[in-house]
């Protein structure tokens, strides 16, 4: 490999001495020797080449005209050399022009916006260390509207996870800045539309242009046509009256699109078109109970709590003050904002001990102060009611089990230190994805009472699920004739497909896997022939689970888990992905879970589901039903949370 690299800088010194000096693509030469460079120093850790590497790459910023479309890029570069150059030598007038050049590349606006993107993310994350919040806040906020122009719906799905990884972790940063600022509303509004406008993109049907195409097309075609227009690269003329005739054009386009965009927030429903929802629809969301925010980033450590009547902040100091390994890791995995290459730990199930103080931990500095704040914050008139929480964790915090922290024990059995005890959880990606859930939910009890029951006891190459065929005929014994039962036993992805829309609940017994290097090839494993087959979270969300849908449930591994090393703090995954075709409830899980305790967590949830349908809060009993049966397992298991911990609700 590192011979391959020689040549390669070998060949770039060649190319660049053999361009004359006054060309005007000399810059891309310099530029790319540099990097070359660059990439042999980190891999060799000789530091001697540096001063060439920063040399090379200020030539670059020095041959480039200040209207050309590349001079973000090269500004980017040689910030990010300056950089290595001041961590290495702590030289202070590095480290300043380091940040300076960032904020020129972010206001170059002929520069892509994924570099201009890039740089902002590098200039706040410097800001932050040194304190100076207004400033971060002022670039967040330009980077919150370079956003819809990072995301095209008509990009693969592929690219649009390239840019995924690029802004991942970005929304909770702002949030946090915002916060710091001492501005709750605005913190939960950042959060939001970040989570939300990528979200979106990447699953088509819930992003605000998507819903425009379905109202009326022709003006979401002008939009897109513009858009296309404003973002279009202005290539590498060497006549500048030919570069500046396109940078003329891209601004016309730009301007346009804002006039259009102004028109489309004229229409009923678009008013918040690609902007943050208001305060009020964030609040009115909260109705049925309180909506927590659990944002945790190398800036704060807080909660937002929405109800209501009223957003709060809660700052969290404990939860990084020497918190456990685990969530150590997950707190470098967000810092390293240029590097998310860390492997994700993955907790043993065998460490049963080492799990009990992780949920107690988490219950003592984070959900036990959380609750306590729902509990003052609730109307008295329902004080008697067991609260719902819905959780949505951000940074750090996006893959915390709320649900299951705890004082656990068989000595404690009868606390109320512990979640389970206070509240019924429930989980969601953001808080437009609870409010699509609720609207696809409005009407349960028009629903086609049919349930399919999926399931896969032996699987090709894998391990043998002996509690598959048993869970699926303890659903048959607990349904009756109340519902009309249906059983897939080894279905292909395609037949389950087809049956899904006709179903008002859906449940896999399977194994599950998440896809450490892209959520969108997460699945539930199917057979075809003698050979697995996958139904996988990018085939559903091609799908749509119709008007007929009401609960899925995924008794399968990880079908809530985001192992993708760059993506930890985005929700894509199974759970979500049910949830975006049309399902208002989904059960998951975490993690791994035991064959056995899936049985049984079946099988209580069904009989606590059935026994309480004909109550007048059909939605509210699916979430209730799940809290019922991980509250039995806690009883029989008291010393062992870890078997109730991965099951959770998402949705209604």
């Amino acid at each position: 490999m590192i011979k391959d690299l020689e040549q390669g800088i070998a060949l770039a010194q060649e190319a660049l001495d053999a361009t004359p000096v006054d060309r005007p693509d000399r810059a891309v030469g310099l530029h790319d020797l540099g990097l070359h460079l660059n990439e042999m120093i980190e891999r060799t850790g000789e530091i001697n080449d540096l001063e060439q590497v920063v040399a090379l790459l200020e030539a670059a910023v020095d041959t480039t005209p200040p209207d050309h479309p590349n001079r973000g890029l090269y500004l980017y570069s040689l910030a990010v050399s300056l950089g290595d150059r001041y961590l290495r030598t702590k030289r202070i007038a590095d480290d300043v022009r380091s940040l300076e050049l960032c904020k020129s590349a972010l206001r170059h606006t002929l520069s892509p916006s994924s570099i201009r993107f890039r740089s902002g993310r590098r200039a706040i994350r410097t800001l932050c260390e040194r304190g100076r919040w207004d400033e971060s806040a002022e670039i967040a906020q330009t980077l919150f509207e370079l956003l819809p122009s990072l995301c095209d719906r008509h990009m693969s799905r592929a690219y649009q996870q390239h840019v995924l990884r690029q802004v991942s972790g970005f929304a909770a940063d702002a949030c946090s800045i915002s916060l710091k600022m001492k501005s709750p509303e605005e913190a939960l509004q950042r959060i939001e539309f970040g989570r939300v406008l990528i979200l979106g993109y990447l699953i088509d049907s819930r992003s605000d242009l998507s819903e425009l195409v379905r109202v009326d097309p022709e003006l979401a075609a002008e939009y897109e046509r513009l858009r296309f227009q404003a973002s279009q690269d202005t290539g590498d003329q060497e006549e500048s009256v030919l570069r500046e005739a396109r940078m003329q054009d891209r601004r016309n386009a730009s301007a346009s699109m804002k006039n259009c965009e102004h028109s489309i927030r004229q229409k009923p429903g678009f008013e918040q078109f690609l902007l943050p929802a208001s305060v009020e629809e964030l609040q009115e969301c909260a109705s049925e109970g309180s909506i927590v925010v659990v944002n945790v980033t190398n800036i704060s450590s807080d909660a937002i709590i929405v109800s209501k009547c009223s957003i709060e902040a809660l700052t969290l100091p404990r939860m990084t003050l020497h918190p456990p390994q685990k969530f150590q890791n997950a707190l470098q995995r967000h810092t390293d904002i240029e590097q998310r290459e860390i492997v994700r730990d993955i907790q043993s199930d065998l460490q049963y001990q080492q799990s009990r103080d992780y949920l107690s931990w988490l219950w003592l500095v984070c959900v036990k102060p959380i609750l306590q704040k729902v509990a003052e914050l609730r109307s008295v008139e329902v004080f008697d009611i067991k609260p719902r929480v819905w959780w949505i964790g951000t940074g750090a915090a996006s893959s915390c089990a709320f649900h299951a922290a705890g004082i656990h024990g068989r000595d404690l059995e009868n606390s109320m230190e512990s979640c389970l005890a206070m509240c019924i959880s429930s989980y969601t990606p953001s808080i437009r994805s609870l409010k699509h859930a609720r609207t696809a939910g409005s009407e349960p009890l028009r629903r086609n009472k049919s349930i399919l029951v999926v399931t896969m006891p032996i699987t090709p190459g894998m391990g043998t699920l002996s509690g598959a065929k048993i869970e699926g005929e303890a659903i048959r014994d607990v349904v009756g004739k109340t519902w009309t039962f249906k059983l897939q036993e080894h279905p292909t992805a395609l037949q389950v497909l087809n049956e899904i829309p006709r179903s008002g609940i859906v449940h896999f017994a399977c194994h599950g896997s998440s896809d450490p290097t892209n959520p969108l090839e997460s699945h539930l494993i199917l057979q075809k022939g003698n050979n697995i087959d996958k139904l996988t979270v990018s085939a559903l969300l091609d799908a749509n689970a119709g008007t007929q849908s009401w609960i899925a449930y995924l008794s399968a591994c990880s079908t809530a888990e985001v192992r993708t090393k760059a993506l930890s703090d985005e929700s894509l995954h199974l759970n979500s992905a049910f949830q975006m075709i049309g399902f208002p409830h989904v059960i998951g899980s975490l993690r791994p879970a035991n064959d056995e305790i899936c049985v049984k967590v079946a099988r209580y949830f069904y009989t606590s589901l059935f026994g309480l349908e004909s109550t007048l809060k059909p939605n509210w009993t699916v979430a209730e039903a799940l809290h019922c049966a991980i509250a039995q397992i806690s009883r029989e298991h008291p010393d062992h949370p870890e078997v109730w911990e991965p099951f959770i609700h998402v949705g209604i």
